[in-house]
């Protein structure tokens, strides 16, 4: 599992000329709503600069196969998924910090079949002055092809 999300992780510059990944804002702000998140059929994880969950949405709380937000809140990012994703986790977390967004597919679940495949996007989030403040994480189901 390591290996297929080292292989598919792409390091994203952040150069707003750059329009290639459209449905992700290059840096969050703190004004990117909250209350969006709540509702966004995609997991959703805001983390802290270490690493610690701060908010996770309803769908990353069943994919995640937890019962509350309080199961996972205040761990770190990688305690959620399995062992083997840590470093990769770990590795995206920090690129994230650096400035850089980061995209990588792998799995979660059972894995049986393609609905297993998740695409990870990281991106910093800035505070009021543009330093980095958090990182955010969004989960969706891969596209196939």
């Amino acid at each position: 599992m390591t290996e297929d999300a080292y292989t598919h992780m792409a390091v994203i510059p952040v150069d707003d000329t750059d329009d290639h990944t459209p449905d992700m804002p290059k840096r969050m702000t703190p004004s990117f709503s909250l209350a969006y998140l709540r509702e966004c059929t995609d997991g959703a994880v805001l983390c802290n600069k270490e690493g610690r969950i701060s908010f996770l949405n309803d769908a990353a709380i069943a994919l995640f196969r937890l019962r509350a937000p309080e199961d996972a809140s205040g761990k770190s990012w990688w305690e959620v998924w399995p062992d083997e994703m840590e470093a990769v986790l770990r590795d995206a977390h920090q690129r994230t910090l650096g400035g850089e967004a980061v995209r990588f597919t792998t799995f979660l679940g059972d894995g049986e079949g393609d609905a297993n495949r998740w695409d990870i996007l990281t991106s910093p989030v800035v505070d009021s002055d543009g330093k980095i403040d958090a990182v955010f994480n969004i989960i969706m189901p891969a596209e196939l092809g």
